[in-house]
């Protein structure tokens, strides 16, 4: 089926569902407003932390320019932005099967900004850095890998001084939302709004609370915390 075929079909069953106002209304989110809201969380690393998985089916460590054409079978339209960040100097953690990159994520010692996606700054405090861009390979989701490689960078900052990870998750990602409070993650009652204009015009408002907003959320998936060592 032709891209223009099956973005007819997409339309064609809007359609149907929604009708002419519920198109309308997609079409108008998708093209000249959209919104995202995203939730700060914080992961205290003085606090015992997950153990791995203990699975040798990968390899994790840290990407280097080397590394990029493994990542040609699953991420090869993110290259280029990987190769940009290298140049920053911020740091890939990534996990491997069999010379593939199956998943990564990305550490940024300081405060970072986006310029390729929310097109904003996020500010992290002294003793944090600031962790985003975590995606594995769909074959492998659910395996455990995307806690072997954030183990990983946490282990690798810790021992850097680091106290503090630092990341931003979007408020409709349910199952982000859940690995993150699992591994012990919590909320740091802050959320930024950003306002994407005709997809080139971004406003962009930081807004605190003091109540959590995922408490249940946080309660049902967090894993029971363990006594740190004496």
């Amino acid at each position: 089926m032709s891209k223009e075929s099956n973005w007819l079909q997409k339309i064609k069953k809007i359609w149907q569902a929604q009708g002419l106002f519920g198109l309308i209304c997609r079409i108008y989110h998708k093209y000249f407003w959209q919104t995202t809201e995203l939730v700060w969380l914080r992961l205290d690393l003085t606090q015992p932390l997950p153990p791995t998985t203990g699975r040798n089916r990968w390899q994790v460590k840290f990407l280097t320019e080397a590394d990029l054409p493994n990542c040609k079978r699953y991420f090869e339209q993110h290259i280029p932005v990987y190769q940009k960040l290298l140049k920053k100097g911020l740091l890939g953690t990534i996990g491997q099967v069999e010379e593939d990159v199956v998943a990564i994520f990305w550490v940024s010692p300081q405060s970072y900004f986006d310029h390729d996606q929310y097109h904003c700054e996020f500010i992290v405090e002294e003793q944090a850095f600031y962790q985003f861009a975590g995606e594995v390979a769909q074959p492998l989701r659910g395996s455990g890998i995307a806690l072997d490689i954030q183990l990983y960078a946490w282990h690798n900052m810790q021992l850097q001084g680091y106290h503090y990870s630092i990341c931003t998750i979007d408020s409709v990602n349910v199952p982000s939302l859940k690995l993150h409070f699992h591994v012990g993650f919590d909320e740091c009652g802050k959320m930024t709004k950003v306002h994407c204009y005709l997809g080139c015009i971004y406003q962009v408002k930081h807004v605190h609370y003091k109540e959590p907003k995922f408490k249940a959320l946080a309660d049902r998936y967090r894993r029971k915390r363990l006594i740190k060592p004496q």
